[in-house]
């Protein structure tokens, strides 16, 4: 990986790991699920390919957690601190990383392209601007808007690889 686009660390700094892509989609979800495992009112993952994350220094360890889906998510954490990092949906497998917003050393230079199901989001939470809101996931066709066209070129690569796989199973 030559290109860096963005480090990123755990809450103690053990684990550091670098990107070297411009992530395909960045949601802000803001599920129960999302709320819960996070003690925030949305989660905030910018999603890679697996070749586009680099693990750098540190130990990691997965933790498999229950999901809206039904399907546990793996959430890779520091080892020392459990500081969350990146993570694995079902919906994605092993072919996207849900990397946590929060864990890069410049969050703000990723700042949410679409927002999830803000049907469950706090009552005190407002949400305003210019970036899309879904009461739930948004929907195929909606893809290609949220995301231009490279980018969703590569959110149906990995999504179409990971349901190929559960096809298989």
């Amino acid at each position: 990986m030559s290109v860096k686009i963005a480090k990123g660390h755990c809450g103690c700094g053990s684990v550091r790991f670098e990107v070297a892509q411009q992530p395909f989609a960045i949601h802000a979800c803001h599920c129960s699920y999302c709320q819960r495992e996070t003690g925030a009112a949305f989660a905030h993952n910018a999603l890679v390919e697996p070749q586009a994350l680099k693990l750098v220094a540190g130990e990691v360890e997965m933790v498999a957690i229950p999901a809206q889906s039904g399907n546990p998510q793996r959430i890779i954490r520091c080892k020392k601190c459990r500081t969350p990092v990146w993570g694995h949906y079902a919906s994605f497998g092993d072919h996207a990383c849900f990397i946590r917003v929060g864990a890069m050393e410049r969050p703000s230079d990723f700042p949410p392209d679409v927002h999830i199901f803000t049907a469950s989001k706090p009552d005190w939470l407002t949400l305003e601007g210019h970036v899309p809101i879904f009461q739930g996931l948004y929907s195929a066709k909606d893809i290609p808007e949220l995301f231009g066209e490279a980018r969703a070129l590569r959110w149906w690569k990995a999504r179409n690889a990971a349901h190929a796989e559960r096809v298989k199973a």
